[in-house]
């Protein structure tokens, strides 16, 4: 499937995990969620505890942010 999806390399469970975790800190509901920060929704979407989040763990999960600051 990889191929017809045109995919370049192999698929791997983690990318998955990582590309799910990104595409929730990009959902927009207030004014500074939906440009790619760590909050709450990201951290209980993924299953990550609270101690997880504050340590910076799920935030290596979703990357930089597309916000211009």
């Amino acid at each position: 499937m990889g191929l017809v999806a045109g995919m370049l390399d192999r698929a791997y469970s983690h990318g998955l995990r990582r590309s799910a975790a990104r595409d929730v800190a990009h959902l927009s509901s207030r004014a500074l969620d939906g440009v790619g920060f760590t909050n709450e929704g990201v951290r209980q979407s993924m299953g990550h505890m609270s101690t997880t989040m504050s340590k910076g763990i799920t935030e290596q999960y979703v990357g930089g942010s597309s916000l211009d600051m």
